[in-house]
């Protein structure tokens, strides 16, 4: 895994609660659009969005996922796979998203017209 210490949410994103199914979520959106769908976020794993401030580590992480699933043990590589999730959908404010960004920056730069 390529971080100790977990990445900072990026803090341009919205978060927001709805119900789904009966079930309490969170949705998160992306105003820039590099998440072309909102992502649904189940409501027990909302205190774990917290954690990502650049400051707390995979192991914090690792614990509140099991305090979250009632003291399931959970394994450094199930808190790694919802980092890289994270990571995916550009959630988090890394290179991998500069990168995506600076691409979508670009791309917008060169339309013969922007709506």
């Amino acid at each position: 895994m390529k971080w100790e210490t977990l990445p900072p949410l990026r803090k341009d994103i919205n978060v927001f609660p709805a119900t789904l199914g009966g079930r309490q979520v969170f949705v998160i959106s992306d105003p820039l659009g590099l998440l072309p769908e909102p992502y649904v976020l189940p409501g027990e794993h909302a205190p774990l969005l917290r954690l990502f401030d650049g400051k707390h580590s995979i192991r914090d992480l690792q614990l509140e996922m099991m305090h979250a699933q009632g003291n399931r043990l959970v394994m450094r590589e199930e808190a790694e796979r919802f980092v890289v999730e994270m990571e995916e959908r550009f959630l988090l404010d890394t290179e991998k998203y500069r990168r995506a960004l600076e691409r979508a920056v670009e791309e917008y730069s060169l339309l013969p017209s922007r709506p």
